[in-house]
């Protein structure tokens, strides 16, 4: 199971129940489409935007992504909200300049422009730049400002998807994108906008709408997915911008330091079983923030040494409990073996 969550890093949406629901988390190498309302989409875009910047072991991937912008501006009047952008990277406790560094913003006002800038997106993720989020704003935004969808325009669309997934999934790199909703028959389920092809296309879809109550929220429907069933989740935009969470000095610092020993201690262990090991650690640490912040040691890196003896001592118990189990059946096949039967 451990090694199983090492080898495919699962990056957090910033929703602990939509994580459920997408079974743990947003993948390497999977074309995720989500749509629906832009009151509760857009926030979770941003979030999944910058979640992508924290280590490996932390909800992130820790490298590079791209913010492909698809849309008309005198439709959207906004290509990128960097009030919303920037307090959320305070929020999860990142340097500004230093992750808002590793954000490659490209943006697409027309049709010719777009075939370009698909092709420089193309290019940086083949590259070799650490690339490992695409995050596709608004992916039918221009061919639905250019009027209906006919068999041209759907042509293009098809090309500039097609290309970028082809990208990503050859690379490993991890493909979210987000458009409206196109609304049909009432009481049905609505269909992302952009044709049958963008329904079919991605291996995840989930559609996202606003719900009323007390205090509105926003609810998420898991409408396709290649190992998990349908389902749906309710949250809140503040959960999704971090309101009110552990997001406190001590998880930023414990940020700092694990990148830190990444750079500066992990990547020089000449044995890849110990990088592996520490990679282990990362997660241990990332799931007992609550607890190491809470307690009273006052250094970081004790907190971090005690959890780590914590973690390898549950690890010692499973292994022992597990020897004890092996033992026990040889013990029994010895016995069968002296009385003369079969194993």
């Amino acid at each position: 199971m451990l090694e199983v969550e090492l080898s495919e890093p699962r990056l957090s949406t910033g929703v602990e129940s939509l994580d459920r629901l997408l079974g743990g988390g947003i993948r390497l190498g999977v074309f995720h489409l989500f749509y629906g309302s832009e009151s509760c989409l857009d926030p979770l875009l941003y979030r999944i935007l910058v979640s992508s910047l924290l280590p490996v072991g932390m909800g992130g991937f820790g490298g590079r992504a791209v913010y492909l912008y698809c849309g008309s501006y005198r439709v959207e009047k906004n290509v990128l909200d960097t009030g919303l952008l920037t307090s959320l990277v305070k929020a999860s406790g990142l340097d500004p300049g230093e992750a808002l560094d590793r954000v490659d913003v490209f943006l697409a006002f027309s049709g010719e422009q777009q075939m370009q800038v698909v092709e420089d997106v193309a290019r940086l993720i083949t590259g070799g730049h650490g690339v490992k989020l695409l995050l596709v704003y608004n992916i039918a935004g221009l061919f639905r400002a250019e009027g209906r969808l006919g068999r041209e325009r759907l042509a293009r669309l098809k090309h500039v998807v097609s290309r970028l997934w082809q990208s990503c999934a050859e690379h490993g790199v991890a493909m979210v994108a987000g458009c409206r909703p196109k609304f049909g028959r009432k009481g049905e389920l609505p269909r992302p906008e952009g044709g049958r092809y963008l329904q079919h296309l991605p291996a995840v879809l989930v559609y996202v709408r606003r719900i009323g109550g007390r205090e509105p929220a926003c609810e998420a429907v898991l409408v396709k997915h290649p190992s998990r069933p349908p389902g749906s989740v309710r949250f809140t935009v503040r959960e999704v911008l971090g309101l009110g969470r552990v997001t406190s000095p001590f998880r930023a610092a414990l940020q700092r330091e694990v990148e830190n020993l990444r750079r500066y201690y992990r990547d020089v262990l000449a044995s890849q079983a110990r990088r592996k090991a520490f990679d282990s650690l990362v997660s241990a640490w990332a799931s007992e923030v609550g607890a190491m912040s809470s307690s009273n040691i006052p250094a970081l890196m004790d907190n971090m040494l005690l959890t780590a003896a914590v973690d390898n001592r549950r690890l010692l118990e499973e292994l022992l409990a597990r020897v004890e189990r092996l033992q026990a059946e040889v013990e029994r096949l010895r016995q069968r073996l002296e009385r003369g039967g079969s194993p």
